[in-house]
């Protein structure tokens, strides 16, 4: 019933088309991906149905469009169905970490690549978006990157004070000492 009305979509009520562009691409329906994509990409009232959707068609060739529409997205809804689609993206190619980290140095919303960047280039950013929003997943991204740091584990002792300076947060702070726990150095065993 629904892939009949696939041919006459332009005539359907609203609440018809989202139901048709979410149905649609649980079920992997081709004749509704370039629906999905078209009103994604414009201002139409199922974009917000669009968005929802997306993270069920793309693929490593579509790292760049919603790698750029990440960096300026501000919509919660939208913010997520991107990162959801990202996700899916980085599953099918684990080796985009120098193309994530050139997006997310640029990006306007550099918050939206917090879960996402694994390179050392992403943390004086890190840093400064956690020191000014105290935002939780910052933080644990920089612990988690400031692990990688094993060539100057007195820098990597001070970046992890730093990172306990900025959290509460019990989960946080026990991955933070995991981390000092594991650099050799003396000033660590001082913390």
């Amino acid at each position: 019933f629904f892939r009949k009305a696939v041919v006459t979509y332009d005539n359907l009520s609203l609440a018809q088309k989202t139901v048709l562009l979410v149905y649609g691409s649980t079920r992997q329906w081709a004749e509704v991906k370039p629906l999905v994509w078209s009103s994604v990409q414009s201002n139409l009232p199922t974009r917000a149905a669009a968005f929802y959707a997306l993270p069920y068609w793309v693929s490593v060739t579509d790292f760049d469009i919603i790698a750029g529409k990440l960096s300026d997205a501000t919509l919660a809804s939208e913010v997520k169905s991107l990162q959801q689609a990202m996700t899916a993206i980085t599953k099918q190619d684990g080796t985009l970490n120098s193309k994530i980290t050139a997006f997310a140095l640029k990006a306007s919303h550099k918050e939206n690549w917090i879960p996402f960047v694994q390179e050392l280039e992403n943390m004086p950013w890190l840093y400064a978006e956690a020191k000014k929003t105290k935002n939780e997943e910052a933080v644990r991204a920089y612990a988690r990157i400031n692990a990688k740091l094993f060539k100057n584990v007195d820098q990597q002792v001070l970046n992890y004070r730093n990172a306990l300076d900025l959290t509460t947060n019990l989960e946080t702070r026990e991955q933070i000492f995991k981390g000092l726990a594991k650099c050799n150095s003396l000033s660590a065993m001082r913390t």
